[in-house]
C-alpha cells in the first residue's frame, strides 16, 4: 500500500541522514546529488581504503566506496 511504501521511504531516509550526521563528525565534506538516488560524499585527499576505514570506525554500512582515477 501507499501507507507501506512511505513508511519504508521514511526509514530509509532517516537511516540516510544518521549517516551523513556521523559523517559530520569528521568536518566539513563536499556532498551532492548525484540524481533523484545518488548522494556523493567526497574525501579530499583520502584513498579508498582510508574511507573505507572511517566508514567503518563511524558504523556506516551503507552506501559505495569508490575513488577518483586520477587520485
Amino acid at each position: 500500500t501507499l501507507e507501506v511504501d512511505f513508511a519504508r521511504a521514511l526509514k530509509d531516509l532517516a537511516a540516510i541522514m544518521n549517516d551523513l550526521k556521523h559523517l559530520s563528525t569528521l568536518g566539513s565534506l563536499p556532498l551532492t546529488l548525484i540524481n533523484s538516488t545518488t548522494l556523493r560524499v567526497r574525501f579530499p585527499g583520502c584513498d579508498a581504503d582510508t574511507v573505507e576505514a572511517l566508514c567503518k570506525e563511524l558504523n556506516i554500512r551503507r552506501g559505495m566506496v569508490g575513488q577518483d582515477a586520477d587520485f
